[in-house]
């Protein structure tokens, strides 16, 4: 895969895309604190750039909000599943 031969790189450019994905919902976050989506979007965003931290954050700050979220349970539950947190995985994906 290409990301295992430049894997520096590829990680340089994950991050430089999360910043320039993220200005667009950090700038609906401003205007409306309560946007969900913008929420989801950027927590996804960094967790596919290997920010799981910064996902967790994101996650939890918007299912306070909507605590129901289909959404943001799935992606709570796959960024503790991809993290190796595999218990807390299942707990999420069972006890939204």
């Amino acid at each position: 895969m290409i990301e295992k031969r430049f894997n520096d790189e590829f990680k340089s450019l994950l991050k430089m895309w999360v910043k320039i994905w993220g200005k667009k919902y950090l700038k609906v976050l401003n205007e409306n604190p309560n946007d969900v989506n913008a929420y989801l979007q950027l927590g996804i965003a960094y967790a596919e750039a290997g920010e799981a931290g910064e996902a967790l954050k994101l996650f939890a700050k918007a299912l306070k909000i909507d605590p129901k979220n289909a959404a943001l349970i799935n992606n709570l539950g796959n960024v503790h599943f991809l993290e190796g947190r595999y218990a807390e995985a299942a707990k999420t994906y069972k006890n939204p």
